[in-house]
């Protein structure tokens, strides 16, 4: 009788707990993308009460703000160009430039990091945020700078060829210039940076969507590149037929039949640390 009875004051107290706990989900498949590539934290993203957390100094950093974190007042403040953002563990109004914004989740310290909810945060420095459902991915971009880097004088690319070799037939591509190289303000060459790369995509898509070659494939589809940087290996983006991305990195596509857009960049080098950059796309049509 005694034994029943702790029993059941155990199961009542684990009941107690469980209807008094927040709701959080830590779950390693909550993907983050920046600009098409997923970012990797060291306390993966987490779903709280319906808000997907991430730690606060990565996606700060990743999308360009310095981050200082107070331990007294358990306090994270991050500085972008004009913005500034303070957040307080536990206290769901944050300030963005001195006004006031309640969230639905407060930052909470997990694991030793400080998990923010990634949508107030990336939309406080004025960032598209999106959500996908299905693949449980956060998509995150910015937009363009109001004033474009100023280019620095380039030559053509050098003597190189792009082509396609598809079940035995070779295909010729032509290029679009998208950014290359820029002068940092101090004399420093630096190359574009990834919004620039992505908005140029974007553009170039909406423009020459239509004109770009078909190339017909089984299985074999090989990219040749002559006349690079030889330590620039190009990162194939791969759109479906109505130009929303399905991946990035490999040259692979989906099982199944359909047409799907190719992407990629190529870095040239006139051998004097002279670089510009071609966009290269084309419709792969699978059989």
């Amino acid at each position: 009788m005694k034994k029943i009875k702790i029993v059941s004051f155990l199961l009542i107290l684990a009941l107690s707990i469980s209807l008094f706990a927040e709701f959080t989900v830590a779950d390693d498949e909550i993907k983050v993308i920046f600009f098409h590539q997923e970012l990797s934290f060291d306390v993966p993203p987490q779903l709280i009460d319906g808000r997907v957390m991430v730690p606060a100094r990565k996606i700060f950093e990743t999308m360009g703000a310095e981050v200082w974190w107070n331990d007294e007042a358990q306090t994270v403040t991050a500085v972008k160009d004009d913005i500034v953002i303070v957040m307080q563990i536990d206290n769901p109004v944050i300030s963005v430039n001195g006004e006031d914004i309640t969230l639905d989740v407060p930052p909470r310290l997990i694991d030793g990091r400080t998990l923010v909810p990634v949508r107030a945060v990336a939309e406080g420095l004025n960032a598209y945020v999106s959500w996908e459902e299905e693949t449980q991915t956060v998509y995150i971009s910015l937009p363009p700078p109001e004033v474009p880097p100023t280019p620095l004088p380039r030559n053509s690319p050098p003597d190189g060829s792009v082509t396609v070799i598809s079940n035995g037939t070779e295909y010729k591509i032509k290029g679009h210039f998208l950014n290359g190289c820029w002068d940092n303000g101090n004399g420093q060459l630096i190359y574009g940076d990834g919004i620039a790369f992505f908005m140029g995509i974007a553009s170039y898509l909406e423009e020459a969507a239509d004109d770009l070659p078909s190339i017909p494939y089984d299985a074999d589809l090989q990219v040749i590149i002559t006349g690079k940087n030889p330590d620039y290996v190009p990162s194939y983006t791969i759109y479906n037929d109505k130009y929303e991305w399905l991946s990035s990195g490999s040259l692979s596509f989906p099982d199944e039949p359909g047409k799907y857009i190719v992407c990629f960049n190529v870095r040239w080098t006139d051998g004097a640390m002279q670089y510009t950059e071609n966009l290269y796309c084309f419709k792969a049509i699978k059989a």
